[in-house]
């Protein structure tokens, strides 16, 4: 059974009356990734297009085969986002500043 849990990269708005095929996946299961990051590459009847990562993290797992046909919002891969971090202010030089 598939684990539920997580973020899921979609497939995305597709042509109107063509299904897609997934050509390749560009990132293996592991592997770290980087918001905007091409994923993997999709072709469908307008064309060939890249699926790019929702969010910085890990991809956990591949949900769709290369070559299977797919459709609109169908999910593809599980991925892992990392933790938000806080902003934090930059810290303070030492000392003070020498006046010119």
């Amino acid at each position: 059974m598939e684990d539920d849990s997580g973020t899921f990269l979609l497939a995305p708005p597709l042509a109107p009356g063509f299904p897609a095929l997934l050509l390749e996946w560009q990132v293996e299961e592991g592997e770290t990734l980087r918001r905007g990051q091409p994923i993997g590459h999709l072709l469908d009847g307008a064309g060939c297009s890249s699926l790019l990562s929702p969010c910085d993290g890990r991809l956990l797992e591949h949900w769709v085969d290369v070559g299977a046909l797919i459709g609109e919002g169908q999910r593809l891969a599980r991925l892992e986002p990392l933790e938000e971090r806080p902003e934090t202010a930059p810290e303070a030089p030492l000392g003070g500043q020498n006046p010119a």
